[in-house]
């Protein structure tokens, strides 16, 4: 690889980017928007199954507004902006990495929270 071209791994973009969401909404209350385990393994799924991505565009938006989440505003809006905005610019490889990144986050965190630990420290992002 020549020196001029980066090389991106999605894979940790896709967990840096959860580890900030969550921090940026760690004291909020708010259930509405929140990106859970069910939620990200839909968009995983959603992405997986598609060759099209850009098809799928309708898709994502419609499960973060079914779900509350349509807005910059929660977990879920933050995550869906960003992938929307990936969708648009990267090869299907790149943003299925992402995903693949993102619900290895989602599951540490959750899992992590639920037994008091800090689930940044696994996720090497704190």
């Amino acid at each position: 690889m020549s020196s001029t071209t980066q090389s991106m791994d999605y894979k940790r973009k896709g967990v840096e980017d959860i580890c900030k969401i969550k921090k940026d909404f760690a004291y909020s209350n708010n259930q509405d928007g929140k990106l859970t385990k069910s939620l990200i393994r839909k968009i995983f799924d959603m992405i997986n199954d598609s060759q099209n991505l850009s098809s799928i565009i309708p898709d994502l938006a419609y499960l973060a507004a079914r779900n509350k989440g349509l807005s910059n505003d929660t977990e879920l809006g933050r995550f869906i902006i960003s992938l929307l905005n990936l969708i648009r610019q990267q090869p299907r490889d790149n943003v299925v990495k992402y995903v693949e990144g993102a619900v290895m986050a989602v599951y540490i965190i959750e899992e992590a929270q639920s037994n008091d630990l800090d689930p940044f420290k696994f996720l090497d992002c704190g």
